[in-house]
């Protein structure tokens, strides 16, 4: 955890230490209490963690998913369920950006999720994979990365949720982010 200020940052402490690899630390707000799905494919989970302590403390709650190899899980809440949308990789080879996948329950803290009829609701490479949660109103917009030739996250795309139901997944480009808003930018792939 750092604190960010005009001329630099500052280290608070460590948030979750886990034996292995985590990231992509995507934040929501359920019954007054804050909640991190991190991405922790290299645990062969999707795992939830519970906040004690705003910033620095946090709990293991509940495995969402098991012998599941998926990355950049988000949750929302849409429509009377909770949605939870990840990057799974389906073929078992370490592909995380092909192919998205949807799920709903009635909760979030529950590992009782209903896969979409559509999964995977995107195969494209190109905007399948995860890069954050934008919300106008009722409208949703998600986040997508584009991948570049050996390049992580050389962009990332804004994709207007237009339907999102237990039988039907569409959106549709609205904008795109290029590298290009800061000197010497080889990429950019998260806004949330």
């Amino acid at each position: 955890v750092y604190e960010l200020h005009a001329d630099g940052s500052t280290r608070i402490g460590t948030a979750i230490q886990e034996p292995f690899h985590l990231s992509f630390p995507f934040l929501f707000t359920y019954q007054s209490k804050h909640y991190l799905c991190p991405e922790s494919s290299a645990s062969g989970e999707i795992r939830l963690y519970e906040c004690i302590a705003l910033p620095d403390q946090w709990v293991f709650k509940k495995t969402l998913m098991r012998n599941i190899a998926a990355a950049d899980t988000m949750l929302l809440q849409h429509g009377g369920l909770w949605w939870l949308l990840t990057n799974i990789d389906s073929a078992g080879i370490g592909d995380y950006c092909c192919e998205l996948h949807v799920f709903y329950a009635n909760e979030p803290i529950t590992d009782a999720w209903t896969p979409h009829p559509q999964n995977p609701v995107i195969v494209d490479p190109n905007r399948a994979r995860n890069g954050g949660l934008l919300f106008k109103g009722a409208e949703i917009y998600r986040v997508s990365q584009r991948q570049g030739f050996d390049a992580y996250g050389r962009s990332a795309a804004i994709n207007r949720i237009t339907t999102l139901t237990p039988s039907t997944y569409q959106e549709s480009v609205v904008a795109t982010i290029e590298p290009e808003f800061f000197p010497q930018i080889k990429g950019t792939h998260h806004l949330h």
